[in-house]
């Protein structure tokens, strides 16, 4: 005989097998009441929770007091120190992870009721987060480099060489006359922040050594005679707008040197062109 109808009949398979409605079965002569659904799995979740260790929300006027029993519940360590926290073992070495660091990180770690897992999480993140910003920041000062090296032999052409070894000869000539002490310093701040390749500052020094002259920076006779293609093609016009110059004479007894000299000035001019 089949077993009588039970109002539970008409629920969905997951709540009609659900364990919490056995002992509430209809028993002989009751008859069915419809229940809503919802009303069913309302019940099925309470009964779900009833034994759990049930944490309560703090209201909005709620202590720090209250909040660090909350924060302590949820498995927030005891004391700041009891954090067991490991930066990642990829780090470059321009990211330096001290004891004092992480010493503040988990303090601060501790006021904001972060919990064991988070706090490594975001450790991870923020350390990592600052190896990306140091390796794009020594990426883009490499790619500075490059540039201004390019521009700079564009610019200065077969004279590039000459001119960049004047430029840190002359910087390292009036350096020098600050003293020992600043003199390092001013190296160290040309060094670290880029400076010393930055295109105006390498020309600049050029420009005063070029006016100076290299015996005077340096001590010693100058010894190579190269032209930026600009110097070049103002030595070429000259020439040219000199009707007298034995370059245009090929019977001077001069003649030969000239255009020797008219060559090199023509390799000088097109030099930044290759």
């Amino acid at each position: 005989m089949p077993d009588d109808p039970q109002w539970t009949d008409a629920l969905a398979e997951d709540l009609r097998s659900n364990p919490v409605f056995e002992k509430h079965k209809l028993g002989e002569g009751e008859a069915l009441v419809g229940v809503p659904p919802s009303l069913i799995k309302s019940h099925v979740e309470q009964q779900r929770l009833i034994g759990r260790d049930k944490i309560p929300v703090p209201p909005e006027e709620a202590t720090d007091e209250d909040w660090n029993e909350v924060w302590s519940r949820l498995g927030r360590p005891e004391k700041p120190e009891e954090y067991e926290l490991k930066p990642p073992e990829d780090l470059p070495e321009q990211v330096q992870v001290s004891d004092e660091l992480i010493g503040e990180y988990k303090g601060e770690a501790y006021k904001l009721g972060i919990l064991p897992k988070q706090a490594q999480g975001l450790l991870t993140w923020f350390l990592g987060a600052n190896a990306k910003l140091i390796e794009d920041s020594d990426k883009q000062r490499d790619d500075f480099q490059k540039q201004t090296e390019a521009n700079l032999r564009k610019e200065w052409g077969k004279a590039y060489d000459e001119k960049v070894k004047s430029s840190a000869s002359t910087f390292l000539h009036f350096a020098d006359q600050m003293g020992e002490e600043k003199a390092g310093e001013l190296k160290a701040l040309m060094d670290e922040t880029g400076l010393g390749d930055h295109p105006l500052l390498v020309g600049f020094f050029a420009k005063i050594g070029e006016l100076i002259g290299e015996d005077v920076i340096t001590g010693k006779p100058r010894t190579s005679f190269a032209l930026t293609p600009d110097q070049a093609e103002a030595e070429i016009n000259k020439i040219y707008g000199n009707p007298d110059h034995p370059y245009h004479h090929p019977k001077h007894a001069e003649h030969k040197a000239a255009v020797e000299r008219m060559n090199e000035l023509t390799e000088m001019q097109i030099a930044a062109e290759g």
